[in-house]
């Protein structure tokens, strides 16, 4: 079983708000290591998975239903919802600009991870979890993803009654993936609308909040050490996903790969971490760098405008694109393999995810999870969030949540 749920807020700014990054000085860096933090490889390839679904929700839906043949649980979920409406559910959704990992929602999801472990049960974090300190908050002690006087949205996805014996290969987070994408025949999709929320660009679309940045927390291998008060044990893989935006300047984002395996697409193992990214503003913005993470990954924030974008470093030949930045995300991936071709940086969709580059098909070959409560055609799982707005002169967002029924 999976639950979803969305929180957001809009707090009127008693001053101008303008986020603003502080350009860097041109300087020669002197270690070419991982940036620190950042997400696993499991992790990475999850949000890969995520940006794929988002750079063409229509491919990615056809993608399941032929993953569907050769497994029983999708295809019983699928069955219920019948292959047409399934493809009509993604096939509504435009392509939609990539999440960027942020390095404190990672923390968050592993934190929210671990504390479903202790309390072997599937739920959710308390109301605030990630924007309020007083009840959660980082090693810093500073709130998980502080909202500042600007507009903000969050949301989560969690999955700890998985059942999975595979945690730690590619084929074990497809499946997890895309039980969050079909649900699991929860018709209100609610996990599929956070994965595919809105930019800001586009604002509030279909009642829900957009989204730039994602916290991805895998925990594999996990034994509860206490009784489930539901009688169904969590693990031995427990995911969180968290959602967040808050009011300010897009990302680049992406990630630098060998692609060993020669499919254009990132695969765990494959990151290049060390890697420099360098954002050298055309019209005076300024120079920006952030370093892989050792995962492949990068995020960097920039201000809108265009720019001439470098990869050196860990990569074996630098890599350099022109990209724009306006109020969406826009992804850059430095796919390093000898048959990889360099597409340039678009903003969506995004460009190493394109349609015309070819996919492998997904092959899920382990037993169905084992949800709290079976999937069956008459008695779905129902997870619904419940979505409110307040008036103010730009969108204004507050949502509360309810505790599903098991």
């Amino acid at each position: 079983m999976l639950r979803n749920h969305l929180e957001g807020g809009a707090r009127r700014p008693t001053r101008p708000f303008s986020p603003r990054l502080s350009p860097l000085e041109d300087r020669q860096l002197l270690s070419a290591a991982p940036a620190p933090g950042g997400p696993t490889p499991a992790e990475q390839y999850m949000l890969e998975l995520v940006n794929r679904a988002r750079s063409n929700p229509q491919a990615e839906a056809r993608r399941l239903l032929a993953a569907e043949q050769s497994d029983p649980a999708l295809s019983n979920v699928l069955a219920y919802l019948g292959p047409n409406g399934f493809e009509g559910v993604l096939g509504a959704y435009k392509p939609l600009p990539p999440l960027a990992f942020n390095d404190r929602l990672i923390s968050a999801a592993r934190a929210h991870d671990s504390a479903m472990l202790a309390a072997n049960d599937q739920v959710h974090s308390a109301q605030g979890f990630l924007t309020d300190a007083t009840v959660a908050h980082a090693a810093d002690g500073r709130a998980y993803y502080p909202t500042g006087a600007a507009s903000w949205a969050t949301g989560e996805n969690i999955y700890a009654n998985t059942g999975s014996p595979n945690p730690s290969t590619t084929a074990e987070v497809d499946y997890l993936e895309a039980a969050f994408l079909i649900d699991w025949g929860n018709p209100s999709f609610g996990h599929l609308k956070n994965i595919l929320a809105p930019g800001p660009g586009a604002g509030v679309s279909g009642g829900h909040p957009p989204f730039t940045e994602i916290g991805i927390g895998i925990m594999t291998d996990a034994t509860p050490t206490t009784p489930s008060p539901t009688g169904v044990d969590v693990g031995p893989v427990l995911v969180t996903q968290e959602f967040g935006w808050r009011q300010g300047n897009a990302f680049l984002t992406g990630v630098a790969y060998t692609d060993a395996s020669s499919v254009h697409f990132y695969k765990p193992g494959e990151g290049l971490g060390g890697a420099t990214i360098t954002a050298v503003g055309r019209n005076q913005q300024g120079t920006f760098r952030v370093q892989t993470w050792a995962s492949g990954g990068y995020s960097l924030q920039l201000p809108p405008g265009t720019y001439t974008v470098t990869a050196t470093g860990n990569v074996p030949a630098p890599r350099s694109a022109v990209v724009t930045i306006g109020q969406d995300n826009v992804g850059w991936d430095i796919a390093c393999g000898k048959s990889a071709p360099q597409p340039p940086a678009v903003a969506v969709p995004r460009p190493s995810h394109a349609v015309a580059i070819p996919h492998p098909v997904l092959k899920l070959t382990h037993p169905a999870p084992t949800p709290a409560r079976p999937v069956a055609p008459h008695q779905p799982i129902r997870i619904t969030p419940h979505l409110a707005f307040s008036g103010a002169a730009r969108p204004s967002i507050t949502f509360s949540r309810s505790r599903p029924t098991r």
